[in-house]
This record gives structure tokens, C-alpha cells and sequence, in this order.
């Protein structure tokens, strides 16, 4: 993924590319004064909040993953890094390689940010990308052992560069096994010519993950506009010359920029031989909990298009569609110059010598109302037949400019604002809408139940000549259901807020496709109370789909990968099922300081509101996994472990939907350093969370239930070994001396 090289910052900001940059408010730019200082240095993986079951480079920054692959026995992870610090800039490819996926070795930074030693100014970010291999030749560049690796990244120019867009997809080969790369000399492969409507501001254009589709014996790319919330695909037969196919979104949740996306192919539990495609999109903002998460799409790709099952339909069961546009203004009454003879078919010309208008997006069907006729000086008015207000809500799309307050210059216009769509009730406005400085149309609703019954009409306004002076509007509904917040019209990946930018491995061997991503959030991720590095990747997990438990379609479903091997010998917990009645119970363990833990357990809820398990470190810090049975969620309560004050975002309880399967609820967690990593229902709901407990502390648990009895009928607890031991052992084994950094020791 992104974001601009330190040299870039100063052209960055003058262009406006938050997107591309992370959104670090004053009260999340800095990290907090730890509570647990004790000299750290990176010098080892044992200084305190290292993750010891994922992945982090020794020092410095790192962020999403990148190229992922197996190649020759050999699982590669790149990253995006800064070699030069521990947080975010000079943004290159570091490196790791594994032979089991689990136990990771760091290598020399393998792709590096370009600096002209001639021109200091002038650089190439290495952006996030993907990599394959090409093992018929069709690029006429994948000859020679060991196989080649072909990289696909984003590269990011700085302003001073010569170049087709700010932003475009390149081409780096490398031929020594994955340790280094050198570029394609032909670079870019795919860029967005300047000053094109299509160029969304010049810089953020990126993220490529290619894949090979057998069907039509071609390659794929795909890329995200990012700023207009979709994905574009892109075909090849050589890897080298990239064809536009189509383009997917904006759909579901597009609050936030849409980045690093992926499609694979994954199966359906149950149902042998049976697989569906899957499109995963990270999305920066507009998420249920704030900050970054990942959505996904279930659905069909030919190899040109994709089309999804899961798109979100508005108005809910019994909506009365009162306008879309698509037959022209019928009963509609235009004013003035701005609403052209038709609705537009999308972007609008601009008068010579003026700015363009952007791609518009987010519209329903063909047609989208549009009053950049002649450019943002035409202005008027257009108004609806009268009707009978007989619904609980008006939701329509609206986006373009933002409204200024009514003007107060003597005319009675009745409040009306001087750009959106407004609501009349005899005369006066009742309620309003306009666009946010967005070509991007997005979902209003009014709530209209006390008007009910009550005459009214609807107006598009457009009374502004200034710069973004126009309005974008389609698909006007009647619907008795509210509008739901753009978060929960998406299906998500992960529910906690420590899981971003997720890519397959290309080349995995096995059924199930496999990931991980990165541990962090935007709001926050400069500020983790660590020293020397920051940013760690999760463990690998395989993914797969299950028939959801309520209503139709499908469930992705996560499955930690490997873990398996580092349990040490012995159960702890309970040996038979327990029943607690609106009490807590400790476990009679004490497990010591640094202690990584794997606990399962399985639930009846007898009655019980919410019933759960503690995990407290020492005296004060303590973080609770539960299910709210009312609510059908799986939660993590996260407000009392340890360093909360990392943003005003960090401190709260993170939730995933997830209904009971045969009256019982099944949970498995594993206890990082750092990290709180929960599966729920075998993989359906999962929620991953960045922690900063006493890490001098004893770990203690402690089960419970609350408002009645729930029966545990199975509570187990394993410890495992750290990734990190140098001659890890052979599951069952203890681990070699020196090597393994879980305690061992058990405190009665």
C-alpha cells in the first residue's frame, strides 16, 4: 500500500492526499509515556510487547504485507518497511522467509526505495504489491533457476519525477531466490494518464494483486482507484502488456479510501469440489469500531468481471422507489441552466479552461442527476410532484457539494440551503441532504414518521456558482426500515481493530487459501508504546466458507495455520463441564510473566446474559473475551489492558456478530505478548486486538457468567512456545535451551 516517502510529505499534504497518509490526529500522533519502561532495545525478540506468534522485523517500521508467496519450499513475506526508522517513510520492501509458515527469518531489505543520486528530490516509493511466478514463460523473462520472482508493486513518484500519474504499477524481477530485486526497465506497467477525469487527483492508484486464471488462460490484476472506492481490472497474457477489463464498486461500506485488494478463489466447507470467488477490499475509515478494516465480497468472476451476492440493498422489505432517473425528469419541474435536457450517464464536460469533473460514482442503474451542466457556475432548481408522506424514511443518494447555511439575503426561499436536496411541508424545508465534497454519491435518510400523512414535495438545489457548486442525486426511496451506518452494510473480515491489508499467498500448497495481515491500526499505528521497531503481522491463517447460521449466503471462515506445533506438553483447565451461576470462577493457575497462552472453551448459555473469560496480567491490567447473548456477539473488552491511551479510538469493546450454533457458543483465543488474537464459532466471527499489558505480570483467568447460569462445558488452556526459538522443538517436545521464550513454570 501507500503512503508517501518522506521526501514526498510537503507534496503530499499541498495535494490533499490524506488517503495516502496516515490520518494521525495530534492526540494520536504521539505515544503516550509507557508505563513499562525498562531500557528496551531491539536487540533481541524478548523486549517487552514483541509479538511472539507473528512476525516483526528486528527494527524498525513495517506495515502492510507484500508479495506473498511460496517458491521453492520456501514461504517469502515482504513488507512495507522503513529501513531507516521505526516510523513510517523511505518506504521499501523488507523481507522474511519460513520454511513452515510459522518460524520466520529476517533477510536484507529485498526491494529498495529509489533515490537519484543525481536529484535528491527525486524518488520511487516502493509501495505495497504482490508477486508470482511465471512457470510457462509467457513474459519471455522467467528463464534460469532458481525460479524467478516476478514483484508487482506500487511505485510512488515524488512530484519532481517526470511520469504518467503520481502513482502506477511496476514490474521488479528478481533471479537470486527472492533475496533482491531489480527493476524492469520498462517501467510503469500500468499508469493513469495525467489531468484524465479518471485520474482522481494524481496519487492514489495503487495496491496490485495479480493472479492467474485458468479459465481463460490469462493473467489478472487488479488495482484499487482509491479514492473512488472500486477496484479495476486489468487482463494479460504476458504479464507485461495489461488490458482494462472492468471495474468493481463502490459497494457496501465506502466511507473510507478502498485499498490492497485480493481475489481468490476459496472452497465451501462441506460441499467437496465446490468454490466461490471472494473479493476483499481494506478499507481506510468508515469502519463499525473506526480506523482501518477489510471487508468481503462472496461472489462470480469470468476472468474480465466480477459480480457479487453480498451487495448491500437499501430501503429494506417493502420500499417504494419514488424516482431513479432512469426515464429522465418526468413529472419533475426544472428550472434554470444546471439539470441539462436528461440525468447524466456519469462525469459531466467542463467549460475550456476549467477543472474537470471527476469520475462520478455510486450511483444506481444509468442515470444519475448531475448539475455540472456547463460546469459548476449553472445553477437551479427542479421539483418534485407533490405526494403523500405514508413511510417512516426518505433515503435517496446524494453527493457533490457541500451545502453553505441559507443565505440571508432577503428572499423567501422557505430555509432552503443553497446545494443539496431539500424536503418541503407547506413551504418550508423540513429536512435536508447535500454531497460532502465528493463525486462519490452516498445514502441519506430522513427520518419523516412525524410527518406522516402530510403533503410534501422534493427539491434539488443548486443555487452556488462556486468551485464543487453542484449536486449529484439518484435513487430517491420510501422504506418503513431505518438506514443502517455505512459499517454494517458490509460483511468484515476481522471485528477487532488490529487486522488490516490481508493478501493470499500465491502458490500455497493445500485446499484452503492462506493469509495474514497486518497487526495495526492507522489511528494509532505510529503511536504503540514500543522501542527500535513497530508494526508485527499476524500468524498465517486459512481461509474457508460455511453456509451462514441465520439468513442466506455465505460466512468467511478463519483458521489459525501451524500454531499446532509450538503447544507445549500438558492440559490445564477443566477436566469436565461446569455450570456457573451468575458467578466468577479462577482458574487455580498462575501462569508467569511472558506466559503465551491457547485457551478454548465451549458454552451453554443457560439464561445468562453474557458469560466470558478474564485474562488479567498482574494486579491492575486485565482484557475479557465474552459473548453478549442478547446481542448475538462475540466481544473484547480491551479498556483496562494496561497503555489504552494510544488514541481517543483505542479504549473499547470490539464485537462480532455471531448466532449460536445448536444453543452453545464455541471460542478459541491465543494470548501474545501484544496481541489478543479470538476465533468464534470455528473461525466465523474474529476479532484481533493489539494490547499493552504489565508485561512483568503474573497472567491469571478467570471464567464467569452474569444475569443467570451458563455451563462451560469444556475449558481448556495450553501454553506454547515462542516463533522466535532458535531450534524450536517438535510439538510435544520442550523446547531447546535458549530458544524457548514461554514459561514453562505454572504458579499453584
Amino acid at each position: 500500500m501507500k503512503h508517501v516517502t518522506t521526501l514526498m510529505w510537503v507534496g503530499a499534504l499541498l495535494a490533499g492526499c490524506g488517503a495516502g497518509v496516515p490520518n494521525l490526529a495530534p492526540s494520536d500522533a504521539a505515544a503516550p509515556a509507557a508505563r513499562h519502561l525498562r531500557g528496551w532495545t531491539s536487540a533481541s525478540h524478548d523486549e517487552p510487547f514483541r509479538p511472539q506468534l507473528g512476525y516483526s522485523p528486528r527494527r524498525n517500521w513495517m506495515n502492510d504485507p507484500n508479495g506473498l508467496i511460496y517458491v521453492d519450499g520456501v514461504w517469502h513475506l515482504y513488507y512495507q518497511h522503513n529501513p531507516r526508522g521505526d516510523q513510517w517513510g523511505n518506504m521499501s520492501w523488507g523481507h522474511a522467509t519460513s520454511r513452515d509458515a510459522v518460524h520466520w527469518q529476517e533477510q536484507p531489505v529485498a526491494l529498495a526505495e529509489w533515490l537519484d543520486p543525481n536529484e535528491p528530490l527525486h524518488a520511487e516509493s516502493v509501495f505495497s504489491g504482490c508477486a508470482v511466478v511465471d512457470p510457462l514463460n509467457r513474459s519471455g523473462l522467467a528463464g534460469g533457476a532458481p525460479t524467478p520472482i516476478f514483484a508487482f508493486y506500487t511505485a510512488a513518484y515524488s512530484w519532481l519525477v517526470p511520469t504518467r500519474g503520481r502513482q502506477a504499477q511496476s514490474l521488479a524481477i528478481s533471479r537470486d531466490g527472492g533475496a533482491s530485486f531489480e527493476r524492469y526497465p520498462h517501467n510503469p506497467l500500468v499508469a493513469l494518464p495525467p489531468r484524465n477525469p479518471e485520474h482522481l487527483n494524481g496519487d492514489e492508484f495503487r495496491d496490485p494483486k495479480v493472479l492467474w486464471h485458468a479459465p481463460t488462460g490469462r493473467w489478472v490484476m487488479l488495482v484499487t482507484l482509491s479514492e473512488g472506492r472500486q477496484v479495476r481490472f486489468y487482463t494479460s497474457a504476458d504479464l507485461l502488456t495489461w488490458v482494462h477489463a472492468s471495474d468493481f464498486g463502490p459497494a457496501n461500506t465506502y466511507a473510507g479510501i478502498w485499498e490492497v485488494p485480493d481475489l481468490v478463489e476459496v472452497p465451501v466447507e462441506g460441499h467437496p469440489g465446490e468454490r466461490r470467488w471472494v473479493l476483499f477490499v481494506s478499507v481506510n475509515g468508515g469502519t463499525p469500531w473506526g480506523g482501518s478494516g477489510v471487508q468481503y465480497f462472496v461472489g462470480d468472476f469470468d476472468g474480465e468481471r466480477f459480480v457479487t451476492e453480498d451487495r448491500w440493498t437499501p430501503g429494506g422489505p417493502g420500499a417504494v422507489v419514488f424516482e431513479d432517473f432512469e426515464s429522465g425528469y418526468g413529472a419533475w419541474t426544472v428550472e434554470g441552466d444546471a439539470f441539462g435536457d436528461a440525468p447524466a450517464t456519469g462525469a459531466l464536460p467542463a467549460p475550456p479552461g476549467t477543472r474537470p469533473q471527476r469520475p462520478v460514482r455510486g450511483f444506481e442503474g444509468a442515470r444519475v442527476v448531475n448539475t455540472f451542466v456547463g460546469g459548476d457556475a449553472a445553477v437551479g432548481v427542479a421539483t418534485s410532484r407533490p405526494f403523500t408522506i405514508d413511510h417512516d424514511y426518505v433515503q435517496l443518494l446524494v453527493g457533490g457539494g457541500r451545502a453553505a447555511p441559507p443565505a440571508d439575503d432577503g428572499e423567501d426561499d422557505g430555509g432552503a440551503p443553497d446545494l443539496g436536496v431539500v424536503l418541503r411541508v407547506d413551504g418550508a424545508v423540513v429536512r435536508s441532504a447535500s454531497g460532502d465534497r465528493s463525486e462519490t454519491l452516498a445514502w441519506h435518510a430522513w427520518d419523516v414518521r412525524e410527518l406522516r400523512g402530510r403533503e410534501a414535495t422534493l427539491q434539488i438545489v443548486d443555487r452556488s456558482a462556486a468551485p464543487d457548486g453542484h449536486v449529484l442525486v439518484d435513487h430517491i426511496l420510501f422504506s418503513d426500515a431505518p438506514l443502517p451506518e455505512p459499517a454494517a452494510r458490509a460483511r468484515w473480515v476481522d471485528w477487532g481493530m488490529d487486522f488490516y491489508a490481508p493478501t493470499t499467498f500465491f502458490g500455497a500448497p493445500g485446499e484452503r487459501p492462506v493469509w495474514l495481515g497486518w497487526v495495526s491500526n492507522w489511528l494509532y499505528a505510529g503511536a504503540t508504546p514500543t522501542r527500535g521497531f513497530r508494526g508485527a503481522q499476524s500468524f498465517v491463517r486459512a481461509l474457508s466458507l460455511r453456509p451462514r447460521l441465520t439468513g442466506g449466503g455465505w460466512d468467511l471462515t478463519q483458521a489459525p495455520v501451524g500454531l499446532d506445533a509450538l503447544r507445549l506438553p500438558g492440559h490445564l483447565g477443566w477436566g469436565e463441564p461446569r455450570r456457573l451461576d451468575d458467578t466468577r470462577l479462577a482458574l487455580p493457575h498462575a501462569f508467569e510473566a511472558g506466559t503465551l497462552l491457547e485457551v478454548t472453551a465451549e458454552v451453554t448459555p443457560e439464561g445468562a446474559e453474557r458469560v466470558g473469560v478474564d485474562v488479567r496480567f498482574g494486579r491492575d491490567d486485565v482484557v475479557r473475551v465474552f459473548y453478549d447473548v442478547a446481542g448475538a456477539r462475540l466481544a473484547v473488552d480491551r479498556r483496562e489492558a494496561g497503555v489504552v491511551d494510544l488514541s481517543k479510538r483505542f479504549a473499547g469493546v470490539h464485537a462480532a456478530p455471531l448466532a449460536l450454533d445448536g444453543g452453545r457458543v464455541r471460542v478459541r483465543f491465543f494470548v501474545d505478548w501484544s496481541v489478543l488474537t479470538v476465533f468464534g464459532g470455528d473461525g466465523r466471527a474474529v476479532v484481533t486486538d493489539r494490547i499493552f499489558p504489565d508485561p512483568t505480570g503474573d497472567l491469571t483467568l478467570t471464567a464467569w457468567a452474569e444475569g443467570g447460569p451458563a455451563r462451560f462445558e469444556a475449558l481448556d488452556v495450553r501454553r506454547l512456545r515462542s516463533i522466535w526459538a532458535d531450534d524450536p522443538a517438535p510439538a510435544g517436545q520442550s523446547g531447546a535451551p535458549g530458544g524457548d521464550r514461554s514459561s514453562t513454570s505454572i504458579r499453584p
